[in-house]
């Protein structure tokens, strides 16, 4: 009995250590770019936030962003065209995704979204993500590859 007690300790320190490591920043595959300033206030950042987009169109699987970068709240930039990114990960604290910033992304399946991030137009997805985020909030949204209806899971 002990030793099942043991095994399901264990298997649950595994699973729960890479539930957090899943959920890390793919700083390394990012670019960043100018601070910009804008007539808002985001959190405990006034008037400021921190634009990101990826460092290479070739950038693959899965793109975890994090919800500040240098005490500033983050933007998706511009992701368009990286065809290889399946899913995509916005933390708690990221602000917005601007218009275009995931045009022509035809792997993405799944993409999380956190209540604090604002859509910029509907352009910038394939399908009609923004649309379902504005109705249903935050949470993790997935398609079938090839489809343009997205569901929230």
């Amino acid at each position: 009995m002990k030793k099942k007690v043991l095994m399901s300790l264990i298997l649950l320190a595994i699973i729960g250590t890479s539930a957090v490591f899943a959920q890390q920043p793919t700083l390394d595959k990012l670019k960043w770019g100018n601070i910009l300033s804008v007539n808002a206030t985001y959190g405990s950042s006034t008037g400021k936030m921190q634009l990101v987009e990826a460092a290479d169109k070739s950038i693959s699987g899965t793109v975890v962003i994090p919800g500040t970068y240098n005490g500033n709240p983050v933007e998706a930039k511009n992701f368009a065209n990286c065809a290889n990114i399946t899913s995509f990960v916005m933390l708690d604290g990221a602000i917005s995704i601007s218009n275009s910033a995931f045009n022509g992304c035809t792997g993405l399946t799944s993409f999380t979204i956190p209540a604090s991030v604002n859509i910029f137009g509907t352009s910038g997805f394939p399908g009609d993500l923004p649309a379902k985020y504005k109705a249903g909030g935050a949470g993790t949204y997935t398609r079938q590859a090839g489809s343009n209806t997205w569901t929230k899971q």
